[in-house]
Formats: C-alpha cells, structure tokens, sequence
C-alpha cells in the first residue's frame, strides 16, 4: 500500500510535515530542486542536517543534483527556466504588467570559484517599474538604471567527491548513484541515500 503526498510550499513547511507523519511507517522522500534553492553551500549543508533528522531510522532521500557540468550545459539548463519565462511568470503572478520583457536582457555567468551559476537580469534602458496594490490601489515604483544588474539566481555545482563528503558529514548512507544522460538533465545526478543511525 503506497501513498503519494506532493508538497508545494518552503523548505521548513515541509520539514514540518515530516515531522508530523507516523514514525511506524516507512517514507521515502524525493528532493528535486537541492541544487536550486539560492542557498550558499554552509546553508544546504544545514538544511540537510534539518532533513536528516526529521525521518526516522530507515528512511530515505531522494535527491536529485547539479553536478560540475560545463558552462555551456548550466547555461542552457538555467536559461530554459529564467530566459523565457521569468518575467513573463512574475507578471502572471502579480496579475499585471509590471516588467517588460524588451526592457531586459538576460545575462549569466559561471563562478568556477564558487562552482556556482549566476543569473541576472540586464537593464536595456532606463525606466521606471510600476506595481498597484489590488486592494488599496496604492502605486509603489522603483526606478531602474540603464545597465543595472538584477539578481535573478543562483545555482550551486556538487560534484561527486563534495556530496560524498556531504553525506559523511551528514551521517547519511549512500545507496545508490544515478547519471542524467538527457541532453536537457546533462550533468544532474540523482543519489538514493538512506538514515541508519539517530
């Protein structure tokens, strides 16, 4: 008897529906977005402590990875997600027309010091952004300069000899390694590790 539970909210919501589950019943737990969640490598390092310690003795992750992947590959991966539908996506979001996507160009950059990948959004020209509160009709602006960068995200690379250090320090058991070959997933690792101790 299987039971599926997709989870849509912050990282400690779900940590807190976890916690909240049957310690008699076995649960695996799929993470697809570790690599993606604009947090330094101290700060996904601690988030995965939080995870560990939240299933009970048996239980398994799922976690899915940005290896160390040419910069061409995170390119293309980041760009599919930022490039064609950031701005579209926020304006969705905001219900009005608060960026004009001709008024942006999208820019990224790779840190191999870091090992991370950087996105922004390039100012075109200067212009002034215009957000109304549905409720109260209050108007907020924000005046933006040409060349100005805005933070879009970033994306942290874990090669294979970090996430086995990961593990170690995390006092997680690695079960099983998988490798994307997926022109659109080239340079994703999937990993099966377990919590065996308290």
């Amino acid at each position: 008897n299987v039971k599926l539970t997709v989870l849509q909210g912050s990282c400690e919501e779900g940590l807190a529906f976890i916690k909240s589950l049957d310690p008699e019943v076995p649960k695996t737990i799929v993470w697809l977005s570790f690599s993606t969640n604009d947090l330094t490598r101290e700060e996904s390092s601690r988030l995965l402590v939080s995870y560990r310690n939240a299933p009970d003795i048996g239980d398994a992750l799922l976690i899915e990875v940005q290896a160390d992947a040419g910069t061409l590959q995170i390119s293309s991966m980041f760009r599919v997600n930022h490039d064609n539908f950031g701005l579209s996506q926020t304006n969705i979001l905001l219900k009005q027309d608060v960026f004009d996507r001709n008024a942006f160009e999208y820019k990224e950059t790779y840190s191999k010091e870091e090992k991370r990948h950087e996105a922004f959004y390039k100012v075109r020209k200067a212009h002034r952004l215009t957000y109304q509160d549905p409720e109260t009709g209050t108007e907020t602006t924000m005046d933006l300069a040409k060349d100005e960068l805005i933070h879009a995200g970033y994306t942290y690379t874990w090669p294979p000899n970090e996430m086995k250090q990961l593990f170690e320090k995390t006092g997680l058991t690695r079960v099983e390694q998988w490798t994307a070959n997926d022109p659109w997933m080239v340079g994703y690792n999937l990993y099966l590790v377990r919590k065996t101790t308290d």
